[in-house]
């Protein structure tokens, strides 16, 4: 249970907005499908936990591994514009928006790819994004994919670089049809940060 809270308390919120009220993101709230009556039932919700969290973290197609030196080397999960971009925005009225990754538009329903080798950790709504996608790519590393339309994956897999996880959502969103795509690394063996995408995503074409 504490490996999945780990990875969703990952994605935290999208952007922070100074110079307003703050607003709060709520917890993923676990619920315990157990039983109304008897202990085994507990036991068994606790040893199915523990076979999951053994399950998710064991590569079934690759050894994954990844380092601040694969800075770079990530493909785009989708061919598109910049809408926004990592860090603060600044804002004609004043408001200053921090943002955790950068949004890239698209289509509804166009592809959205893995970036690199990975292992699904979580692959599902996730309050405030919709559906969502989270890599594991070994070693504190994590790449997520959020405001999906679709998802085509299952938690617990490995994916090879370029699979499709789904597909282009966020047609709710102030910035219309795209996907936010955040790179989570752990500083000086920390809890995984947040860091620029762009420093992690290969160069494009023409800059």
């Amino acid at each position: 249970m504490n490996f999945l809270v780990a990875v969703i308390a990952l994605t935290s919120t999208s952007c922070t907005m100074i110079g307003s009220s703050e607003l709060e993101t709520p917890s993923p709230e676990i619920t315990d499908n157990r039983p109304e009556s008897g202990e085994v039932g507990t036991d068994d919700a606790v040893a199915s936990l523990e076979d999951r969290r053994r399950e998710l973290e064991l590569p079934t197609s690759s050894e994954l591994s990844m380092s601040i030196g694969d800075a770079g080397s990530l493909e785009w999960p989708l061919d598109g514009d910049l809408i926004y971009r990592f860090g603060q925005e600044h804002r004609p009225n004043g408001l200053v928006l921090n943002w955790n990754g950068v949004g890239i538009a698209g289509l509804p329903g166009s592809p959205v790819r893995a970036a690199r080798n990975g292992l699904i950790v979580l692959a599902g709504p996730f309050e405030g994004y919709g559906p969502s996608v989270v890599l594991s790519h070994g070693d504190g590393f994590y790449s997520l994919y959020l405001y999906l339309e679709e998802i085509r994956v299952a938690e617990g897999r490995s994916i090879d670089v370029g699979h499709v996880i789904g597909t282009v959502g966020g047609a709710d969103t102030a910035q219309g049809p795209h996907i936010e795509f955040q790179v989570r690394a752990p500083i000086d063996g920390g809890v995984p940060e947040a860091q620029d995408p762009l420093e992690w995503l290969k160069p494009r074409a023409g800059g």
